[in-house]
């Protein structure tokens, strides 16, 4: 078995330089810093929002948060409206804790390993780096891309290859990688069936893409009260499980395992927190730099719990959407093309 080290040497000479050469990637004026102006004049001109699988603009409005609402297309997306600006979306900032990637690594990285033991893996979105990381350490060749600055030093810093873009303006090479993974970005792309293309087009044939998302596309709206948020403008589109699968299908892919947890007890587990919260005068941790907040004392005792609930509890659970919102583990294959040896 490599050390960690040797696995990261090994893993650099074949894509650093495609990283290296004339510095980072340009980026999604929607996606990254330096072009958010906050004009509130331009807020009111926004293009209406649209379902990305059935270009309606005109479905039922089900939920409202401030100026955005959240219209519920009858083919399962639950899309915002209007149409988010780049004053409004601040990619480059994670709304999560640490302790729900690191503690939710083992549980995704044992669905991995069923479709690949070894080869190139690219993570999109890697923030703290636990992905790249526990795949390293398992021998995989590990890269990354990423739109947060202090994410790309960091894991630089620590000997990894990775890329400061986002997917969509990645220049990463096509038809190089055995793996493709990444976690909970689906409802926050703005175009998905586009990020998704991209992640295809980087995958070897036979390599499989592995992704988390939430299901909340087919979710009864009285749901919406019970978590008090939608975190309206940064989810933009939200899926039941068919709209997923659709959007695969559009992107050239093709699903071949799912994997279902159902959040009930994540959900009365975060009720819970968040009264907690409430009195003690919101005292969740922040990240200046963006990257998720690391957490320690009482905070990283309920990420270890909301982690159990999730993956643990979640996995017996009734999968099903009458008891609210669910995450599913998703692999799939681009259409045509047999797993690799």
């Amino acid at each position: 078995m490599k050390t960690t080290s040797a696995v990261r040497l090994a893993a650099r000479a074949p894509l650093a330089a495609a990283l290296d050469s004339g510095g980072d990637s340009a980026r999604h004026p929607d996606q990254l810093p330096g072009r958010l102006e906050t004009d509130r004049a331009t807020r009111s001109m926004r293009e209406p929002g649209r379902c990305p699988l059935c270009d309606t603009a005109d479905a039922p409005i089900v939920w409202q948060e401030g100026d955005y609402r959240a219209r519920q297309c009858t083919c399962g997306v639950l899309y915002v409206d209007p149409r988010p600006g780049p004053a409004d979306v601040d990619a480059t900032r994670d709304l999560h804790c640490d302790g729900s990637y690191r503690f939710g690594t083992p549980a995704r990285f044992a669905f991995l390993r069923r479709f690949a033991s070894h080869g190139r893996l690219l993570e999109v979105g890697f923030g703290r780096g636990h992905m790249l990381e526990r795949a390293c350490r398992a021998g995989f060749q590990v890269h990354g891309v990423e739109p947060n600055h202090a994410a790309v030093e960091a894991a630089r810093a620590r000997g990894f290859v990775v890329e400061h873009a986002t997917i969509e303006a990645s220049a990463l090479p096509e038809r190089a990688f055995d793996v493709v993974f990444n976690v909970d970005l689906l409802n926050h792309f703005p175009d998905p069936i586009a990020a998704l293309d991209a992640m295809r087009r980087r995958l070897r044939p036979g390599g499989v893409l592995i992704l988390e998302v939430g299901v909340i596309g087919a979710v009864h709206p009285r749901w919406y009260r019970w978590w008090g948020t939608l975190y309206l403008p940064a989810h933009r589109n939200m899926f039941s499980e068919e709209a997923i699968h659709e959007v695969l299908r559009r992107a050239g892919l093709e699903p071949i395992a799912v994997q279902r947890f159902s959040l009930f007890g994540s959900l009365l587990l975060w009720r819970a927190t968040r009264l907690l919260e409430g009195r003690g005068g919101g005292l969740r941790p922040q990240d200046a730099s963006g990257l998720p907040a690391l957490t320690k004392g009482i905070f990283a005792v309920g990420e270890r719990l909301m982690n159990f609930t999730r993956y643990t509890l979640g996995r017996v659970l009734p999968k099903t959407t009458a008891l609210g919102q669910l995450t599913i583990f998703i692999a799939a294959r681009e259409r045509g093309h047999a797993p690799a040896h």
